[in-house]
Parts: structure tokens; C-alpha cells; sequence
């Protein structure tokens, strides 16, 4: 019985140091706030079609158990994109992402045929994490209407 115990207290302790390391800092909890945060950070905004989803699985070393391998989902997607409100691309071009989990985690996850909000940083090709606030066009509708007039302020 207390080697069971002992066993949850360790899995717990994994999940949760696993989910620490997925945790944003967000300055407000106001959606405008952290649309314009994103915005700001971001070296585009844009309205994009998921037209190919791969997804592969596969073992990689853990960073909360050294020595030990955890299972990852590695996700890449080809977007078309259909609207633009910041950065150097064009309506109808395309865009990759390449997005890894670890423990279904930090990762954002995505449908084939759905159209996102994506806000893309780095360099290509890009990856969507949690921290960003990419979603659904079907959620975004106050997230629209705050790009837009962000990016009228900004002459694009």
C-alpha cells in the first residue's frame, strides 16, 4: 500500500513539473490585453485554413527524468492563409508549423479544414504553443475585431 502511495506522489510530481514548465506569464487577464501583448511579440498575425495535418509519435529523453525516454506527438501542419494583419505574407500563400507535446501539454493542437487566429514567432517553420492566443475562427469574433483596429493603428 505504500509503495502505491509512493508511486501516485512520483506521477504527480512528474505531471506537475512537466505542466510548471508550460505555464505563461500573462501581464492582464483582459483579452485585449493579451491580444495586444501577442500582437506586439508576434512577427505576424494571420487568419489561416489547416489544409494538411500530419501527425507523428515517437520517443524522446525526458527532461523531468533524466536517463528516461517520454512519448511525444510531434504535429505538422500546412495553413492557407485568407487574412493577414501583420507580417510579410500574402492571402492565399501557405505557412508551415511543426508543433511538439510532451504528456499532452503546451503543445496547441489543430483540425484539418478548421480556419485559426495564429500568431507566429521565430522563424519558420513555426510552433503554436499555449502561451499564444491562437484559436478557432468560431471563437474569435471579439479577437477579430481587436486585430483589426490594431492593425489599422499600425497601417496594415
Amino acid at each position: 500500500m505504500k509503495l502505491y502511495f509512493c508511486l501516485m506522489a512520483l506521477a504527480l510530481a512528474a505531471c506537475a513539473n512537466t505542466a510548471a514548465a508550460c505555464s505563461c506569464m500573462l501581464r492582464s487577464d483582459k483579452l485585449e490585453d493579451q491580444i495586444q501583448d501577442s500582437y506586439g511579440l508576434a512577427i505576424a498575425v494571420i487568419q489561416a485554413e489547416a489544409i494538411e495535418v500530419k501527425t507523428s509519435i515517437y520517443d524522446a529523453p525526458s527532461k523531468a527524468f533524466p536517463g528516461r525516454t517520454e512519448r511525444r506527438n510531434e504535429e505538422q501542419v500546412t495553413w492557407r492563409i485568407s487574412r493577414i494583419w501583420k507580417g510579410a505574407y500574402q492571402a492565399s500563400s501557405t505557412v508551415e508549423t511543426v508543433t511538439s507535446t510532451a504528456c499532452c501539454v503546451c503543445g496547441f493542437s489543430v483540425r484539418k479544414g478548421e480556419v485559426y487566429i495564429l500568431y507566429l514567432n521565430g522563424s519558420a517553420p513555426f510552433s503554436l504553443g499555449i502561451c499564444s492566443p491562437n484559436k478557432p475562427l468560431r471563437e474569435a469574433h471579439s479577437d477579430v475585431e481587436i486585430l483589426s483596429r490594431l492593425a489599422a493603428n499600425n497601417g496594415t
